[in-house]
């Protein structure tokens, strides 16, 4: 597929026996390091591999990096090898590449899982695509039958362990939110409102209350006035909405 194509550049690979392993210094340009991300790379490396040679750090004839210094202070930390490719020491991209590179969100993961086999993540696009004005994270939390996010549920569906276990759940709770799209009259629910994530996680807590009556809800919601569009606040929420089901 590539014969024709012309070289560019080469990667070349940099392990701990070379002179130039721990030699290499960032560039003035560089952002100041996050030790929270640093920290956040070498656990990945170590649980999943680095795949540094697919993302080489970007280094100057100088060998100031240009691109890719928490890369490379990961992999020094550990000792593995890691990649650079040559740039000129008159390299000016590395504000356009860090401008525009951003971390993946759960829609991406969800994708990969999607792309990778994964039944629930199938199932997960799925009800995205049919109700999208839910939130990834929102339909995370229904996914696995909570009313808030979780740090823990968060890794487990980043990682590829979603499951279908409470199917049933999924497609209850979905319906519910959508009934309450265009209910209320005094006055209508909004589209941001019932968009929000906040609004959401605030009825799955209810949903989640045994004493909660969600047909009195959206009786009382169709004529009683609320406050629903003017607070932001999942706790004041989650409140109007107890006010609403007890009028």
């Amino acid at each position: 597929m590539f014969t024709n194509l012309k070289v560019e550049r080469s990667v070349y690979e940099v392990t701990d026996k070379s002179p130039l392993y721990r030699e290499l210094r960032p560039h003035k340009t560089q952002r100041r390091v996050k030790s929270s991300h640093l920290a956040n790379l070498i656990e990945s490396f170590k649980n999943k591999g680095s795949a540094l040679k697919d993302v080489p750090i970007l280094v100057d004839r100088y060998g100031k990096i240009r691109e890719g210094h928490h890369r490379y202070l990961a992999a020094t930390s550990l000792g593995i090898p890691y990649y650079i490719m040559q740039v000129s020491h008159m390299y000016e991209n590395m504000i356009a590449i860090n401008t525009n590179q951003r971390n993946w969100d759960d829609g991406d993961f969800a994708n990969y899982w999607d792309i990778m086999g994964r039944e629930p993540y199938k199932m997960y696009n799925k009800v995205k695509a049919e109700h999208p004005y839910i939130s990834y994270g929102v339909l995370v939390c229904i996914f696995n039958k909570k009313s808030g996010r979780y740090k823990a549920d968060s890794k487990e569906f980043k990682e590829g362990n979603l499951t279908l276990d409470h199917l049933d759940h999924v497609y209850k709770t979905v319906r519910k939110l959508a009934q309450l799209k265009d209910i209320s009259k005094n006055p209508p629910l909004s589209k941001s409102t019932h968009a929000k994530q906040q609004f959401q996680e605030a009825m799955l807590e209810a949903l989640q209350n045994v004493s909660f009556n969600f047909e009195k809800f959206k009786k009382k919601l169709s004529t009683k006035k609320h406050k629903l569009n003017i607070l932001a606040k999942r706790t004041d929420m989650l409140k109007e909405i107890y006010k609403i089901e007890g009028k």
